[in-house]
């Protein structure tokens, strides 16, 4: 019987909203081939949001997106290559939200 290890890895970060504006954070370049998990909990219960993960080399494509009334966790298999960012919009309130990815 043969035995799978996947190297996990995990990064994290916050992004602040501030009257109404998009609020943004850069996912280092090449970072990852695939998320697995995706993690956003607002500093306010029950804020509503957009989050979406965006492709910075083609042209701002949305890659992953959701609207999300609280707490976002998801598992995922989204593979990536190139440069990213999260944008954080249309917040209910101004807020700082945690973010987290499980990478491979």
């Amino acid at each position: 019987m043969s035995t799978i290890h996947f190297n996990i890895e995990r990064i994290s970060g916050s992004i602040t909203t501030l009257s109404g504006a998009n609020g943004e954070m850069n996912l280092p370049e090449g970072m990852a081939e695939e998320i697995r998990q995706i993690v956003c909990v607002p500093a306010i219960t029950g804020n509503m949001y957009k989050f979406t993960i965006v492709n910075k080399d083609d042209n701002d494509m949305e890659m992953f997106v959701r609207d999300v009334d609280g707490t976002l966790n998801e598992i995922v298999s989204l593979p990536i290559y190139g440069n990213y960012k999260v944008v954080i919009s249309s917040q209910s309130s101004d807020d700082t939200f945690k973010i987290r990815f499980l990478y491979r």
